[in-house]
């Protein structure tokens, strides 16, 4: 759980917002209306209707879209920071995010990325990448505009692109905070904003040495890759937080409370 996150309110602008994302750097930002908690407001809605720019300004791509935090935040997972870790997992899947509060007050975000630091040790074994890897390779040309990227990612509802070369081997990997904080323009090339180096895993690797790459480096996805270094799926926090809740007792975590 990351303590004592920043939070926002409902009238907050939306520039405002996006700045604080990248400043710090935060995926999710718990919105408040007075004491109660509104929603959440994550990154792919925020940077999905503009972008900052060099010298604190805010680029919106439609001039009568959405202004402040509420308008964009959706709705919240609430856990009390005493709930035990498998109700709390219970409800952060299929969520990805939950705000943890303490008599009211919001004193935390458990996140994916806190459950990959953990999955190292609760995942079994035995299980491959091959079994957990739900999400496709989908990927971009390092040719293609950023602008290109975005709309992919939007609609896919997907925060990662694997960039394939002409012969469809990975050469990269770009995520929406790659395209936002390298922003150049919309019609800017990928290859301009995406990672020099990209980690991948071959076919066959343990679930749990992909979890713990992962968390060493602090990435949200590995592509899985054949021999001739082609993407045949991707494995993401989001796999690795199903994995880490299957391994948890079934009984206790989804039984009848």
């Amino acid at each position: 759980m990351r303590p004592n996150p920043i939070v926002v309110t409902h009238d907050t602008p939306i520039a405002v917002c996006g700045r604080r994302m990248l400043e710090n750097p935060i995926r999710h930002l718990p919105v408040l209306r007075g004491d109660e908690v509104l929603g959440i407001l994550d990154d792919g809605a925020v940077f999905g209707v503009g972008v900052a720019l060099p010298g604190g300004l805010w680029f919106a791509f439609d001039a009568e879209g959405p202004e402040e935090a509420g308008t964009l935040a959706r709705p919240a997972v609430v856990v009390d920071a005493e709930a035990p870790l498998p109700t709390a997992l219970r409800q952060l899947v299929g969520q990805g995010i939950a705000v943890v509060t303490d008599e009211g007050r919001v004193v935390g975000v458990l996140s994916e990325h806190d459950i990959v630091k953990m999955a190292p040790a609760i995942v079994p074994a035995d299980r491959l990448v091959d079994d957990i890897d739900s999400s496709p390779a989908h990927g971009v040309s390092p040719e293609a505009s950023v602008r290109e990227a975005m709309e992919k990612m939007r609609q896919l509802r997907s925060r990662h692109l694997v960039v394939f070369d002409d012969d469809e081997r990975v050469v990269g990997v770009v995520s929406l905070r790659d395209l936002v904080t390298g922003w150049l323009g919309p019609d800017e090339p990928v290859k301009s904003c995406m990672a020099d180096t990209v980690r991948t895993v071959p076919s066959g690797t343990s679930a749990r040495s992909a979890a713990q790459t992962m968390a060493d480096l602090s990435i949200g996805c590995l592509p899985v890759v054949n021999g001739d270094r082609k993407a045949i799926g991707v494995v993401t926090r989001t796999d690795l937080l199903r994995l880490v809740a299957e391994s948890i007792d079934d009984e206790t975590l989804f039984g009848d409370d």
